[in-house]
């Protein structure tokens, strides 16, 4: 059995964005499809994640009726950096969600 995740990657800042549920804002796109956007908009100089040095992706598997397995990969990072960004991530999350202001 071929294993799937599902990846949601929110790039705006927070001062650029007003409060709205992120599931209004997120498309139904395929975990191949959000890598090849996210590939696209790392090529295009307009973009405000052309100058990234730095990457982490974080996967989800729930196709197990219950059962969740989550992966992760990254770029440049240590481990102390990845979990400072998935604080402030949860945090944005939570502001676009219109759950804090």
């Amino acid at each position: 059995m071929k294993k799937k995740s599902n990846i949601l990657s929110i790039v705006p800042k927070l001062k650029e964005k007003k409060h709205r549920d992120l599931e209004d804002d997120s498309k139904p796109f395929t975990v191949r499809e959000a890598l090849e956007q996210a590939l696209l908009r790392l090529d295009d100089k307009d973009s405000n994640i052309s100058s990234a040095n730095k990457l982490l992706i974080i996967s989800l598997d729930d196709t197990d009726d219950g059962y969740y397995n989550t992966s992760f990969t990254q770029a440049n990072m240590k481990m102390s950096e990845c979990l400072a960004l998935i604080e402030i991530m949860k945090t944005e999350f939570l502001y676009y969600m219109g759950r804090i202001k």
